[in-house]
């Protein structure tokens, strides 16, 4: 018999009912699939940051796949959710959220950073795409864009 790969659950929630509910429906899917799970880290609040703990676990190649109950309890400030999430695949740790099984880390990973890429401040564009676009090409090409058509 092949062995189970090893699960580590990560529950983030503001109530105790609501953390029981995610974690019984986190184990309920990784017995489905066939996962050991040997650690569960939870959050109560956002200043907590069971995360941490898990990004530690990782790192030392504790688990192989980290169930969550959906993409967003990684975080909500974008830039440290890209950080945990690009950590976990290049530690080759499989992601997957069980409200979302058709979104898969690659393509969490993708959406994030175009969104990451949409708050970029104008201030980081180079200095020539300020300008309006024909403005030079008026008098080098000698255009008139007055006249009517």
């Amino acid at each position: 018999m092949a062995e189970k790969k090893k699960a580590w659950l990560y529950l983030k929630a503001r109530t105790d009912e609501d953390l029981k509910a995610q974690k019984s429906l986190l184990l309920e899917y990784a017995d489905k699939a066939g996962y050991e799970v040997t650690e569960v880290a939870a959050d109560y609040s956002p200043s907590q940051s069971s995360l941490k703990y898990v990004r530690l676990g990782a790192a030392k190649h504790d688990f192989e796949v980290l169930l969550i109950s959906s993409w967003n309890r990684l975080g909500r400030d974008l830039s440290e959710t890209l950080d945990t999430m690009t950590e976990l695949k290049n530690q080759n740790i499989a992601v997957q959220s069980v409200k979302e099984k058709n979104l898969s880390l690659d393509r969490v990973l993708s959406i994030a950073r175009f969104a990451a890429a949409m708050q970029l401040p104008d201030e980081t564009l180079p200095e020539e795409l300020d300008e309006t676009p024909f403005e030079d090409q008026e008098e080098s090409e000698g255009l008139d864009m007055t006249q009517s058509f």
